[in-house]
């Protein structure tokens, strides 16, 4: 019996202590779920300072709760990244800022006090390039940030405590920036340091605007353009150019015409060697056109990028594909007039002779035939069918004489005659080049030639 009653008092033991276990964990919970609504009270209310005191202990907290958590980690790289990157910019830009204060003080007002710059024979800090910082840290931030394997109430706050986080450290970089400029204006071009981190941020976000317009409405409406360049043509991000384009224009209660902008950015992104990008963004736009001229005019201006980009390759196979998916279009002769050019620069007189003819004879090409027997003639005399092209030449003369393509067949000519000794004719067809075509290259070697015949 004795035995029974100690084995019970046992048991009740046991429970209370479960119970008691059981009400510390349940008071420790309800506690956190307290700074959980704490925190977001004060978000709300927009008292961030507090919110990132009482969030910084919380994340320390479940970080140490959940130390193998892979996507915790993640969370906790992507803030090392932007503490990194404060730091960084404020090592990298600290010399530029005392040369700056010392060039204010030296203006002869207080010719007492001594420099203020660095040592002789320290060297300036070297801070990358704005592009070559985002890409550095581009990989932390290429995919979607998932909390997985923690409580809902945990996840709601560390995604929370992130953004807060984040923005704490942009607006940092922002003021540091900004400091900066202030004192140098001549460094206008740092604010593109300014963009790096907002941009990560938005990594995974091109499209939305919940976190968007914020940070952009940050960025002032001086800066969106400069952003958007930064965007387009420094670390390919296309989308968000034009979402900051489109931010821009609702800002101040303006339309915001997608066509006429991407037509614009495509053509930045050809003068600074990038006809990939430029096409990019015209295909966006083609394949949301009804217009088949419009689609054919827009294909027509990636091909003519890549040539101006010095791609003539890319710029020839796009010409004679859009021509065979559209032998109707309107634009059909400048295509075919365009592709022969892309291969006369890509010298390949022969691929010309061998197509170039049902060019000339058709109906659609008929408004660039001078164009086209010009190019047939090059081909000719590329290939020493010296005969028949000048046959071309002459016909070419005869039928076109105000078209500047006969400049150059001109000069051709009137050497060819000099060699001959043929000096009336060749005065004749130098003389008619100069005075029809002046401002060409062609006319201008031909003064030289009428200079020499003159003192003969």
């Amino acid at each position: 019996m004795q035995k029974q009653k100690c084995v019970l008092i046992i048991i009740v033991l046991i429970l209370l202590s479960i119970y008691s276990g059981q009400g510390k964990y349940c008071n420790a919970q309800i506690e956190q779920d307290n700074q959980y609504i704490e925190f977001e009270q004060l978000v709300q209310n927009k008292r961030n300072a507090k919110a990132i005191e009482i969030g910084d202990g919380l994340f320390e907290m479940l970080v140490s709760k959940y130390s193998g958590n892979a996507f915790l980690h993640d969370l906790q790289g992507r803030l090392k990244v932007a503490h990194d990157f404060v730091e960084l910019l404020n090592k990298g830009l600290e010399s530029r800022q005392k040369k700056s204060l010392e060039d204010i003080v030296s203006l002869d007002i207080l010719p007492e006090l001594p420099p203020i710059g660095k040592c002789e024979g320290e060297l300036d800090y070297l801070l990358p390039p704005a592009e070559q910082l985002y890409w550095t840290y581009h990989e932390s931030f290429s995919h979607k940030l998932n909390i997985q394997k923690v409580s809902a109430a945990e996840s709601i706050f560390l995604l929370g405590y992130y953004d807060l986080r984040m923005q704490s450290r942009i607006m940092e970089i922002a003021n540091i920036i900004t400091q900066l400029i202030i004192t140098n204006p001549e460094s206008s071009n740092l604010s593109y340091y300014s963009f790096v981190l907002p941009l990560l941020y938005l990594c995974e976000d091109d499209a939305g605007w919940n976190k968007s317009e914020s940070l952009f409405a940050q960025v002032g409406s001086s800066n969106l353009d400069v952003m958007s360049d930064f965007c387009l043509l420094r670390v390919d991000r296309p989308k968000m150019a034009f979402a900051i384009a489109k931010y821009k224009a609702k800002s101040q209660d303006k339309n915001f015409p997608v066509v006429d902008w991407t037509l614009a950015a495509s053509t930045k992104c050809i003068k600074n060697q990038r006809p990939d990008l430029a096409e990019r963004l015209l295909t966006g736009v083609i394949d949301i056109l009804d217009d088949k001229e419009k689609v054919v005019e827009l294909r027509l201006k990636v091909a003519e990028g890549y040539g101006k980009c010095g791609d003539d390759v890319t710029a020839a196979k796009k010409c004679r594909q859009i021509a065979k998916d559209f032998p109707g279009s309107l634009l059909y002769g400048k295509l075919m007039s365009s592709y022969f050019a892309y291969l006369a620069k890509l010298s390949k007189p022969r691929q010309i002779l061998a197509e170039i003819d049902s060019a000339l004879q058709s109906r659609q090409c008929q408004r660039y035939l001078p164009q086209l027997m010009y190019l047939k003639w090059w081909a000719l005399r590329k290939t020493n069918q010296q005969i028949l092209a000048k046959i071309i030449g002459e016909q070419l003369i005869e039928d076109h004489g105000s078209s500047p393509c006969i400049a150059p067949v001109l000069l051709a000519h009137g050497t060819d005659a000099l060699s001959n000794q043929q000096y009336e004719k060749c005065r004749k067809l130098l003389v008619q080049l100069t005075r029809n075509f002046p401002q060409t290259n062609s006319a201008k070697q031909a003064q030289k030639i009428l200079v020499r015949l003159d003192n003969k």
